[in-house]
């Protein structure tokens, strides 16, 4: 039998860098933690059958990324991450897969063939196979190969987007830690998602890893262990200056 373990970022209800950073007190209580899983509407598909990754779903994952091919006339000479949403259906294939901000380079389409020739697992629903939108990321960038990573995706419908500072944009994971299945959760079969909230600084470092949900048996340390070792594009303000942001981080064990 063997452990898998797939990451997704989400934005948390955040706050202004200045907020973020002050401790807890009784003057200034820590923010509210999602509501318990029994308190939240069942997810529901779109009008095409498509569902989000929301509470209650459990998120498609990579298991098999395949690395972008440059184009020999492709621009590196700075840094870029193509972004796009994906549809991953039932089966593990890609559906729908729709650029964002695109700007129409040679990148765009090398990004566009990795995620494509990717292999995923599907998103569950009750332990179903069901089609989930996913927020898909490949990162051309100096020190990492270029290979698709699962994203945050903004619902510009969702509380997430409303509790931003206008014109910020969010931060972006660039660098991963894979964390490690447990022996005691392995030989239990334990399976789940643990959720983190890490608080973003300026410099793109998360601090202050909070687990908002566990699992226990040793998962919960080892996702804190990981998260703590991330690196991220930090979120900016409207006047592209760096600012604090919390996110939730949704670190989701498997075996298979």
């Amino acid at each position: 039998m063997h452990a898998a373990v797939s990451v997704l970022v989400t934005l948390a209800l955040s706050a202004s860098a200045a907020c973020a950073q002050q401790p807890s007190s009784p003057d200034n209580p820590p923010a509210q933690t999602a509501p318990p899983a029994s308190d939240q509407v069942a997810p529901s598909p779109d009008a095409s059958g498509v569902y989000r990754a929301v509470p209650g779903i459990e998120s498609p994952y990579l298991t098999s990324p395949a690395m972008a091919t440059l184009p020999a006339d492709a621009d590196t000479s700075r840094p870029r991450i193509v972004r796009f949403t994906a549809v991953i259906g039932a089966d593990g294939s890609v559906g729908k897969l729709s650029l964002l901000n695109p700007q129409g380079d040679a990148l765009e389409t090398a990004a566009a063939a990795a995620i494509q020739q990717s292999k995923f697992a599907p998103g569950t629903l009750n332990g179903n196979p069901v089609p989930v939108e996913v927020c898909v990321s490949v990162p051309f960038l100096r020190l990492r190969p270029p290979i698709p990573h699962l994203q945050p995706c903004i619902d510009p419908n969702g509380p997430s987007r409303s509790h931003l500072p206008p014109g910020t944009t969010p931060p972006h994971a660039i660098h991963f830690s894979n964390p490690e299945y447990s022996d005691e959760a392995r030989k239990k079969k334990i399976q789940g998602v643990v959720l983190l909230s890490t608080l973003v600084n300026e410099q793109g470092d998360p601090t202050d890893v909070r687990v908002e949900k566990g699992l226990g048996y040793g998962l919960d340390e080892n996702a804190m262990r990981a998260v703590s070792q991330y690196r991220f594009e930090p979120a900016r303000d409207r006047d592209g200056k760096p600012v604090a942001i919390r996110i939730r981080i949704e670190v989701n064990f498997r075996l298979y």
